[in-house]
Order: C-alpha cells, then structure tokens, then sequence
C-alpha cells in the first residue's frame, strides 16, 4: 500500500479513538485475497502473537458482516455468540465495534477490509456512534478506491511504458538472432523469473532458440527439441491459444515434465506467440517458488508475447525483404553468369556452378531431354565433396523421370548415412514443353522452404529460357553447319574423279560431320542381296570386301528396311549376336547410327558412323546422315554411269590406237619391207643380168657357158635364201600378237637342230659339242618332274633360232670347236650357250651386230656367204618368247651367245 494511504488510515483511527472515547482501533484490508493488518491506534503494547489473535477474530467477523455489510457488536466474554472464540478478553478488551469497509456506490457492495473499536470498558455504542464508524469507513472505501485505481493507473501507466520501451528494443532489433536474445533479456522487465525461453514450432515440435537462466541450475537447452504431444501444458495452451499458468509444478495435472533441465521448476507461465493468425512460438519463464505467477502475471506475459508477435512479424518481414533482396542478387547474379554463354554444356555447367557456390547446394545436376524419345541425359554436375558427387542419381532415374513427366517439382529423403539429406528435382519448363530437370541435394533439417522453393522455381524458369536460347541458337548454327556440311559434300563429290574417292571422301566427312570415331560405306554387290563393306576409316585394308548378308544383323537389317537403325550400345542391341569374349577382337566401335544409301528407285548401300563409348543419338544426328547419304547415293550412282561410259569410251578408244597403230605399224613394215628387199635384191639381179648376159655372148663355148651356168645358180640360191628370211622377218613381224604358245622341251629342239648340223661341222673339221646340265636340279628345287627344260613358246621359232645361232658359230670358226650348253641359270630361267673358239667380233660391232642386213669385217674378209639376216631373226624369236640374247666375244679366242628364256612354271 502507498505511504500516503496508510498515513491516512493512521490519522483516521486516531480520530475515531478520540471521537468515540475508545481504547484502541485497527484497520485490516483484504488485499489479493488476503486480509492483512494496516493500521492500528492505541495497540502498540500487543505482541504478534496477539495481533495474530487479532486478525483471526478479524477474519471470522468478516465473514458473518459480509452478506449485510453492517456493524456488528461483540461483548468479549469469551461465550458471545457472534465471536464465540473471541480472545479480546484475554488482552483486557471487554467490547469490539466491527465495521465493515464497504464501496457505498456499488449496487452490491463488497468488502475491502473493516475497522475494529476496542474498549477495555462494558460499554454500549450508541447508533449515533456506529452510524458515525460507517460513514468514517465509506469515506476510507472511497479513498482506498481512489487510491487503488490511481495505483492502477500507475501500475498500468508504468507497465504500459514498460511494454512500450521493450516494444522499441524488439522492433529495433531486426534480425531473427538478436530479436529472441532481444526478447529474453526485456521480459524479465515484466515477468519476474528464474528461467525463461523462446520456443519457435516446426512439425509438432517446440525447438528451444533462445534461454536464460538455465545456466545458473546447470542447464543448457538451447537447440532442445521438445515433442509438443509429451508435454500436457504446451498441448493446453496450443489447443486454447491463450496464456496459461501454473501455480505449482507438484500438484497441477498439466505438469508433467521428467526433463532434467526443468527439475527446478516449481511455478510456470506461458503464451502462445501469434504471427498472420498461426502460433509461431512459446514464450515460457518459471520460478523456483510456488505460487509465485498470478492472473497479473498472465496478463502481462500476454502483452510481451503480442509484442513479440510484432516483433516476429517485423523479423519476418525484414527477412523477407532481405530474402527477397538477396533472391534478387541471386537471381542477377546467375543472369548476368548465363549472359553470353552459347551453348547448352556452357550453360548447365554455369548452373550447377551457381547452385553450389552461391545457394550453398553440396550437389546439383542438369538432365536434358534427347529427342525423339526424350531420354533425359546428365550435361552437366557440381559436388563440393567426394560424398557429395555420390548423389548424382543415373539418366533416366525414376525419381527425375516423375518430375519431367508430371511437370511438377519432387522432393524426397535421400537414404543415406549423410543425415538428414534431400534432393529435389525441378522440372525446367518453357511454355507447355518441358526441357529437362535440375536436380539439387543439400542437407534440408525441415524439409525445403516455400521461400526456397520459389527461388528455385524462378531459377529453373530462368535456367529453362536460357537453355531454350542456347538450345535455338544451336539449332541455328547446328543447321548452318550441317548446310555448309552438305554444301561441302556436294562440292568435293562433283570433283570426286572416281567412286573409290567417293567413297573416301564420304567416310571422312560423315565422320567429320558425325564428330564420331569411324565411318564405313557398304555398297550393294552385282548379286543384289549382299553388300560389301568398301571404304572405311579407320584404315583396314584386311576388312574391306567384307561381306554383308541382307536381313543379318545391323546392316542387313538397314539395307532390307531401308531404314535408319540407331544402336545405343552394340553389345545390347538385338541386331547383334556378339559373345561376350568376341567382343574385345572386333573392334573399338560400342554404338553405331547406319542410315541406307539409296537413289530414288534403288538401294546403293549402308553408311554406318560408330563411337567407342555408349552414345545416344540424336534425331538431327540421323536427319543429317540421311542427308549426307542421299547426296552420297546420287553422288555414287553418278560416278557408276559415268565410270561405265568412260570405261567404254577408253575401250573403244584403245581399240581403235591399236587398230591404228597397227595400221600404222603395216605401213612401216611394208615400207621398210620395200626398202630393204628392193636394196638387197638390186645386187643379186644385176649380177644374175650380168652373168646372163656374158652367158649369151659365150655361144659356142661350153666350158665358159658352164662355168657361168654354175654362178647362176649360186646367185639364185643366194637370192633364194634372202627372200625365205626376209619374207620370214615379215611374218615375225606382222604375227607377233597371233603367235600361239605351248608347252616346248628346248632340250629336244636343241637335238633336233643339232642333228642336221654334225654333218657340216665334221666337214669343216670343227668339233661341235652339246651337253644338257639336268644335274643342276639338285640345286634348283623350283624344278620338278621329266622335262626340266621346259618353255611356253612357239617350237619352229626357237628350232629357226638355235639353227642361225649354230650356223653363226660354224661359221666363223676355221678351227677348234663350238660347244652348246643348256642348264637352268635361276630359279625361273634357263640358258642355251654357244661357245665357239672362232675369230671373234670387234666390240664396236656388238651393237649392230642384230641389225637387219648387217654384216661384220669379218664376213668380207673371211668370204662367208650370208646376208646379215640370221643374228636378227634370232634376235626376234627371243623377244617374242620373252627371253633376252647377249654375247660376249674376244677376237682372236672365240664368242659366246647366250639366251635366257624363262621357264615354263613362271609364265
């Protein structure tokens, strides 16, 4: 009570005793439903204990004024029976004057407290004296209720300005941290405690972000996550959403909390903080004593908790506004990293960048959709750790394959040791059409935010258009190139001279335009049902005309649906029939795109393009083959046509060089012919003339007609003998390509010209000689069977041959010998020797000496008939058999000719 009042009261009693002539006066108050002695006059003897006494007789006298609210009348005799306890007696007092302090105004009046008159005296208090008490404590009701509510209105002021001050703490304090720290240290401005905390909600949990306190009973429950269903006093007040308290921890039914860190606890008060309609948090503080909160407490506890509803809601806003601030940096910054970027890889590798270096993301990926199926194939990835990279999910997993299908984003629970993880996959959508799925993963302890998922849904809008304009301006370059492509195809396959460049030029540049790791062309062969594999790179010479059946396998299949046929792996395709073990022998290809080559009414062959790792093929990587394959079909069928007429035009053309060079050959021979028989005739006749005439003049003269007679005929068999040689050259010369060749054993032919030349070597007394080395076999195992000496030749040629070869060497030799040897010199030719031990020839006639008509110094001096043909036929019949003819000679030793022929196995 304030000083003031309780002067007055003091004053007023004083008064009373004076007025009235009693011994003593008290005043009790009843305050927090609680009587309790105020004033008192006349009394200073008593002990406590008596006052004690006092205010039980008090509090029993109270009780009886309170349904009249009049004065009552006690005698203390200790048998009253209005007081039948009173011990008023006991301390001298023989009456009491009990007046209740009653408000005069209400219409049902109620007692604030009363004013006690002791007398030591038996004595009776006039109406006049009583109706003088009651006025006396109306007038103190109405002071002590004017006082009260000016108190009241101090109070309330106070607390009001209390409120008001931690109101400008809390909305000055912005940030969600500093706001809850904020918050504890101003309540205990308003509520007294021992310990108090911030709770914000989440999931049916009350998580703990702010306390004081608890540290002084050993506590810390800072982060202590509270199941809001175990604990009855949290269920209350969430369920009536109004402050709740409680007096003593011991005996209310809604206590009931067997944590360590409330073992302290004996008094508890709490509210609900509402934010936008919806509790947000629970604002708690507790006592060690019990009873301590009363109905004062909760209506200020209540005020704290809509100041900081306020406060939240402002934090809230503010960290809104800086979300949305930062969202906004975010969000330029990751426009102003896709700005420029030009291709696809560029930009989903720039986004997965972002993702993980500015949204704090551990892992992000980028799935794009490959036409026509839509396979969703990974472009790009970013991990901030080793563990990190492990949450990449594979192409085409079921949990990305949802969200592009449904056009939704997903959100899951990753199973993983790394707790708790998520991993959302955000469809990226342009229009109706969805493009693929970003795919992000961090550690999410509520799961993903509103706020975060909106930003990942502009991110991915984001993301979606850039991918759309990157996507479109690799179109545009992508049908650019594949134009110039085209262009450079046709360009270099009009100049393609024959269809093996063609062919090589068509492998290169699909390979080029494929980008790809080999290329080859099948053609179709003459039968029409197989094709053969003709030009490919890389280079394999031992593959080429490999043979493709129609219908069996990849490009079977191609060439009889005269289709496009993609495998994305080889060794899974159902085209393909290769074991396991097989595979690493054929080749590096793993995946392959093999499109018809065909003209407009036929089918030419397969191109087939392949990579060596699993490749999924695009739709514009088909339409691009075809294309290359339609130029390459007419460019092929051209080449063929127009091979096929230059082939026949070459064929004419050499048909008629020929005929005309043998035209032209004719008419030199016949020339020459002319020339040199008119040339060599011109002698023999003049001297045939000659002798004729001296025949004529030698009438009557038998002797001398004879000896003409005998030159005549010389002469005629001289003439005889060079007509049957040159009309012999001729026909060598006009038949050389009509010659029929068999199989001739020279050992025999040697024989058999040999046989008509003894006769004539045992008259001239020269020893001829002839030895055929068949033991040279032994050394030459390239020779087998009875006939080592055998030659494909014409057997009347070589016979004339070795005969002017013989005749030659008898000639020439006037003593000694002239020897033949035939023997095998290598292992595909064989050589016939003459030797003889004649004159010799002067080296500077070995070249003319197998001219036509030409004849040696010798040969006039020694007056060897001949007429220089003999060396030259020989000469011939060599070349026509392929052989080659040399000498080597010494005048005065001898000369030895030589003629290889080749044998008959290696012609």
């Amino acid at each position: 009570m304030p000083h003031e009042q309780t002067e007055l009261l003091q004053a007023s009693l004083q008064n009373i005793v004076q007025l009235l002539g009693v011994d003593g006066a008290t005043c009790f108050l009843d305050e927090s439903q609680e009587l309790r002695l105020v004033a008192q006059h006349g009394l200073g003897h008593l002990t406590a204990d008596q006052f004690t006494t006092l205010l039980d007789c008090n509090k029993l006298l109270a009780s009886l004024a309170q349904p009249s609210a009049r004065p009552i009348y006690v005698v203390c005799s200790g048998a009253s029976p209005t007081c039948p306890n009173c011990n008023c007696a006991l301390m001298g007092y023989q009456t009491v004057l009990f007046t209740p302090i009653t408000h005069p105004a209400e219409a049902h009046a109620w007692v604030m407290g009363s004013i006690v008159l002791y007398s030591k005296h038996n004595r009776q208090f006039t109406p006049t004296e009583e109706q003088i008490v009651v006025m006396m404590s109306q007038q103190l009701a109405l002071t002590l209720e004017r006082g009260r509510l000016l108190a009241a209105e101090r109070i309330a002021r106070a607390q009001a300005e209390v409120l008001r001050e931690v109101g400008n703490v809390l909305n000055s304090n912005l940030e969600f941290p500093a706001l809850v720290q904020a918050l504890l240290e101003q309540m205990g401005r308003v509520i007294p405690f021992d310990s108090a905390n911030l709770a914000m909600l989440s999931h049916g949990r009350a998580i703990v972000v702010a306390s004081r306190g608890y540290e002084n009973f050993g506590h810390d429950v800072n982060g202590l996550e509270l199941r809001i269903d175990h604990f009855p006093n949290l269920q209350a007040l969430l369920t009536r959403e109004t402050p709740l308290y409680i007096e003593d921890t011991a005996t209310n039914a809604y206590w009931q909390n067997d944590l360590a860190d409330a073992t302290h606890v004996r008094a508890w008060i709490g509210a609900p903080i509402r934010v936008d309609g919806q509790v947000v948090a629970i604002l708690s503080a507790d006592k060690i004593d019990p009873h301590f909160y009363q109905p004062i407490h909760v209506e200020m506890i209540a005020a704290l908790a809509n100041q900081a509803a306020l406060a939240l809601r402002n934090a809230q806003l503010f960290a809104e506004s800086q979300r949305q601030t930062v969202q906004m940096h975010v969000l330029h910054q990751f426009s102003r990293r896709l700005t420029g970027l030009m291709t696809v890889q560029e930009v989903c590798t720039a986004a997965c960048q972002h993702a993980c270096e500015e949204l704090g993301y551990n892992a992000a990926a980028v799935y794009t959709a490959i036409a026509p199926k839509g396979v969703l194939v990974r472009q790009a990835a970013e991990a901030t750790s080793a563990w990190a990279a492990e949450l990449f999910p594979p192409d085409e997993n079921l949990f990305l394959r949802r969200a592009f299908s449904e056009g939704q984003p997903i959100w899951q629970v990753l199973p993983t040791e790394q707790s708790p993880l998520g991993e959302l996959a955000m469809p990226l959508v342009v229009g109706h059409e969805v493009l693929g799925v970003f795919h992000v993963s961090k550690v999410w302890i509520d799961g993903i935010a509103p706020s975060e998922m909106d930003l990942l849904h502009i991110i991915a809008g984001q993301l979606a258009i850039a991918l759309e304009k990157t996507r479109f301006f690799e179109e545009t370059t992508r049908q650019a190139q594949e134009l110039r492509t085209l262009f450079d195809l046709s360009a270099a396959l009009r100049t393609a001279p024959s269809v093996n460049d063609i062919l090589n030029i068509i492998v290169l540049e699909s390979m080029g335009a494929m980008k790809c790791a080999g290329s080859s062309v099948m053609l179709v062969g003459t039968d029409g049902r197989d094709l053969f594999l003709r030009a490919c790179y890389p280079e394999n010479p031992i593959a080429l005309g490999t043979r493709y059946t129609f219908g069996h396998g990849i490009v079977g299949h191609v060439a009889q649906t005269q289709r496009p046929y993609t495998a994305p792996d080889i060794f899974r395709d159902p085209l393909t029939h290769i074991p396991e073990q097989d595979r690493v022998r054929i080749n590096a290809a793993r995946s392959s795109l093999s499109v018809p080559i065909q003209t407009q009414d036929q089918l030419v062959g397969v191109l087939n393009v392949w990579f060596t790792e699993i490749h999924q093929f695009t739709h514009e990587n088909e339409a691009l083959l075809v294309a290359m394959a339609e130029i390459a079909g007419s460019a092929i069928q051209r080449a063929t046509v127009l091979a096929t007429l230059e082939e026949r035009v070459e064929e004419r053309t050499r048909e008629l060089e020929q005929a005309n060079t043998q035209l032209q050959r004719l008419d030199a021979l016949k020339t020459r012919f002319v020339s040199e028989v008119s040339h060599e005739l011109r002698t023999p006749i003049a001297n045939l003339m000659l002798y004729i005439d001296l025949f004529k003049r030698s009438q009557g003269k038998p002797d001398r007609q004879q000896r003409y007679v005998d030159v005549l005929e010389k002469q005629a068999a001289r003439l005889g003998a060079l007509v049957d040689n040159v009309l012999y050259l001729s026909r060598l010369d006009l038949g050389r390509e009509k010659v029929v060749l068999t199989a001739v054993d020279l050992n025999e032919v040697v024989e058999e010209v040999l046989q008509a030349q003894f006769v004539r070597a045992e008259a001239l007394g020269l020893e001829l000689t002839y030895e055929a080395k068949s033991h040279a076999l032994a050394s030459n195992p390239w020779q087998e069977g009875k006939r080592p000496f055998q030659v494909l030749g014409e057997r009347n040629q070589l016979a004339q041959m070795i005969t002017h070869l013989v005749t030659n060497a008898l000639s020439y030799t006037l003593q000694g010998y002239v020897h033949i040897t035939l023997f095998i010199d290598s292992p595909k030719f064989l050589c016939l020797e003459i030797a003889d031990s004649g004159v010799g020839i002067p080296i500077g006639e070995w070249d003319d000496l197998f001219k036509r008509f030409y004849r040696g110094r010798n040969a006039t001096e020694l007056n060897v008939p001949g007429n220089g043909l003999g060396l030259a036929i020989a000469d011939e019949v060599v070349k026509i058999h392929n052989g080659r003819l040399d000498l080597t000679s010494e005048v005065g030793v001898g000369t030895t000719f030589r003629v290889w022929l080749p044998l008959m196995r290696f012609m």
